[in-house]
């Protein structure tokens, strides 16, 4: 079967399905038109957009749908990471031809929903529509204690840089998709419990999500006075 057989509309039925009922934060989820969140007193809203395209970000040659969908749903909640939020929910916005074939959406759909749980991240809505080549665009809402975000200026000279997790293992991934040696499967893991334990530790006055490389993203930190200096 391809969308086209079951249509928006079905489409859309599938992917209510799976995601299941409303649960925590979520007042209202997939089906009307906006999804309704309550955020608890005291909390500030942060929110995040992220683009996942076929032939730029991805290849179904080298990837499975699950874990196209797996990986972009990661990069999105990194970002709330990065400010010290929990996430809330998130919602997706496919583009896909009519000739898709109906479990790569369903694979994608699984794959969001997979990251989701591990994320707490729950899906609460999105758009479907027609276009040549397929393409996830999510956007990411989280909560944090008002005016504890975590942002990407404040740095100083002589402020130390740390980092966690491993840096260059996704590029190191990819490159091995590339040339031919296996599937690509691994998908970063959002530093979640990081970005919020960093939010409320004293001396912490920056933060970013490295998704770009560490010398790309260190000079989003550095500013242009610091850029200049080095």
């Amino acid at each position: 079967m391809r969308l086209r057989d079951v249509g928006e509309f079905g489409l859309i039925a599938r992917i209510a399905r799976a995601a299941g009922p409303a649960r925590g934060a979520v007042v209202l989820g997939i089906g009307d038109d906006a999804a309704v969140l309550r955020a608890k007193p005291g909390e500030d809203l942060a929110v995040t957009t992220d683009a996942c395209v076929e032939g730029v970000h991805f290849r179904f040659d080298r990837q499975s749908p699950r874990h196209v969908g797996r990986f972009a749903l990661a990069a999105c909640v990194s970002d709330l990471a990065a400010m010290g939020a929990r996430p809330l929910g998130f919602t997706a916005a496919l583009a896909a031809p009519a000739r898709l074939a109906l479990d790569v959406a369903d694979g994608l759909c699984a794959g969001l929903l997979d990251g989701a749980r591990r994320t707490r991240c729950p899906l609460i809505g999105g758009n479907v529509t027609r276009a040549r080549d397929v393409s996830l665009t999510l956007t990411a809402l989280g909560a944090l204690p008002r005016g504890c975000a975590l942002t990407r200026s404040g740095t100083r000279a002589g402020d130390r840089v740390l980092v966690t997790g491993c840096l260059g293992a996704s590029a190191l991934a990819r490159a091995r998709a590339d040339a031919g040696r296996g599937p690509l499967r691994r998908v970063p893991e959002p530093r979640l419990r990081a970005g919020r334990a960093l939010a409320q530790t004293p001396g912490v006055v920056a933060c970013i999500d490295v998704s770009d490389g560490l010398t790309a993203d260190l000079a989003h930190l550095l500013g242009p006075s610091l850029r200049c200096a080095i």
